[in-house]
């Protein structure tokens, strides 16, 4: 692009301007892919989406899921919504969290107080999303998830500084195998968001910022250690927090903020 001379001026290889165009990483140019409207009719879902989730399945599947306060509805490749409410009933018109483990694609709800909480959910890539399981009960009611170290991990509902966190490779055993761990209970603090980040699984507060170290083996939760990384500043909500380049950035009360 040359803006320097006037277009009478300029080679046959240059330009006065250049629009929708984008370098890829090799520095080539390429058009702009642009966007294309998902969803024409939000009423169809049930008023405004509280989430959306690429679901990666082993077999190669992969799926767009969306919540609502209508439920879940999933599409396809080929462009086609259908729906995996089922009997379920979900929270309305409140934020979803998803993440991927065991091959499940495993939601709950990331409001910050415990009402309108259920169990999590799960969907396996066909059929409707079903309860995930906790042995013959239910997974505990949780706010955020994250996988680290082979477990699933959930920020209670119940107890607004408890993590749960299930049996080696299994969602569905928070009982044996699984368990527990109170986060500084007396620090007059909740716990808003949760991020696995090399190596260690921090735990952000409205205020705080602690991170559960791993022992050896890095399998026994009785080597685990907890240790506070920040006593002045916190994280307002899960949903800002986010990976940039080495980088783990999230939204505080003083605004953007660098872990």
């Amino acid at each position: 692009m040359n803006s320097d001379l006037p277009a009478s001026e300029i080679k046959d290889n240059e330009c006065a301007s250049l629009l929708n165009i984008a370098f890829s990483q090799d520095q080539a140019l390429h058009t702009r892919l642009g966007t294309v409207i998902q969803n024409t009719s939000p009423a169809t879902f049930g008023g405004r989406t509280t989430s959306l989730f690429s679901a990666l399945f082993s077999s190669g599947s992969q799926y767009l899921l969306e919540t609502s306060a209508a439920g879940v509805t999933y599409e396809s490749p080929e462009g086609t919504y259908t729906s995996i409410k089922g009997a379920a009933s979900l929270p309305s018109d409140v934020w979803q969290q998803w993440k991927m483990f065991d091959d499940y694609a495993i939601n709950v709800n990331g409001s910050l107080n415990g009402s309108g909480h259920l169990n999590p959910f799960k969907w396996s890539g066909a059929g409707d999303i079903s309860q995930l399981a906790d042995g013959g009960g239910n997974a505990p009611r949780g706010k955020f998830i994250e996988v680290w170290n082979q477990r699933l991990w959930i920020v209670s509902a119940d107890n607004p500084n408890v993590l749960h966190y299930s049996k080696l490779g299994d969602p569905e055993n928070y009982t044996v195998g699984g368990g527990s761990i109170e986060i500084n209970v007396n620090d007059g603090d909740v716990i808003t968001g949760i991020y696995a980040h090399k190596g260690f699984l921090f735990i952000f507060k409205k205020k705080h910022i602690y991170r559960i170290k791993t022992g050896e083996p890095n399998t026994d939760d009785t080597k685990w250690s907890r240790e506070l990384v920040a006593g002045n500043v916190g994280c307002i909500h899960q949903a800002s927090i986010q990976s940039v380049l080495d980088d783990v950035v999230f939204l505080s009360y003083g605004g953007v903020t660098s872990l």
